[in-house]
């Protein structure tokens, strides 16, 4: 689930892993965000993956930034996350959250499907 929102977000530029954390707060609120005691790892993780790259950007400040860029593969594997059918659990609505998030990316057709997909899980009785 937060791969896709870190893929999702470096589709339209690089960031470091301060603004993705910051990202993340402003679409899903900070009670359901991520530590960057897991967001780091999980940067690293990507980047073995070849899905993004890390870089040290220069600051004014001493300490450097890493900055994210998504790489081609990234791209590939945001398409397939973006597609794949939201299980039914406790995260549900925080995933659809994401891929609305993400729906300026997505062709026509593919929004409607995250729409409707959206719709039906809503639609479901408690």
């Amino acid at each position: 689930m937060y791969e896709l929102f870190i893929l999702g977000q470096l589709m339209d530029h690089p960031m470091t892993g301060y603004q993705l954390r910051k990202a993340l707060v402003n679409v899903v609120g900070s009670e359901l965000t991520i530590s960057f005691g897991a967001l780091y790892p999980l940067l690293d993780k990507l980047a073995t993956a070849e899905e993004l790259t890390l870089a040290f950007k220069d600051t004014t400040s001493k300490r450097p930034q890493k900055l994210a860029t998504i790489t081609t593969v990234g791209r590939e594997r945001f398409a397939q996350l973006i597609q794949q059918p939201v299980v039914l659990n406790k995260q549900t609505q925080l995933t659809f959250q994401m891929k609305v998030n993400f729906l300026h990316l997505l062709p026509v057709a593919q929004r409607r499907v995250v729409l409707q997909a959206f719709s039906r899980v809503c639609a479901r009785p408690a």
